[in-house]
């Protein structure tokens, strides 16, 4: 088994989620197996870390999130303003571009046959997700 190294020591609880229960434990111990679909284990997890946030806030601890790079300055300044534990859920995007202050000529005509060149290869949804990623960083008009 080639990746046996990366697998979790016998003693740390493993969670496995399988559409197919004849796959759970084939390969590592499992403390937890559960028989369905990644998204409605997925969607039974956010119920519950919803609730948790909730209990939190009631024993004093702040959580703050950032979706956009904007807002992690306030959402930083708020955890540490707090008198006792914060935790802040600054949330990022795979896909996002840092471009810098100023572009060049060069770096926009390289950009721009790259972008060229994934289109014509037939590969241009490989742009969409970087498009609306960035899009979404874009100031709005008020």
């Amino acid at each position: 088994m080639p990746y046996r190294p990366f697998y979790p020591s016998a003693d740390v609880p493993v969670v496995q989620v399988a559409i197919r229960g004849e796959h759970i434990g084939r390969r590592n111990g499992v403390r937890v197996p559960l028989v369905e679909t990644v998204t409605d284990t997925a969607g039974a997890l956010l119920q519950l870390l919803r609730e948790k946030p909730a209990g939190a806030r009631a024993a004093g601890i702040v959580g703050v999130r950032a979706d956009r790079a904007g807002e992690l300055d306030d959402a930083l300044r708020e955890a540490f303003f707090h008198d006792g534990p914060a935790v802040v859920d600054a949330r990022t995007a795979s896909q996002e571009l840092s471009p810098p202050p100023h572009l060049t000529y060069d770096e926009v005509k390289g950009f721009s046959l790259f972008a060229t060149r994934t289109v014509l290869s037939g590969e241009g949804n490989e742009l969409l997700e970087p498009a609306k990623t960035n899009l979404h960083e874009l100031p709005l008009p008020h």
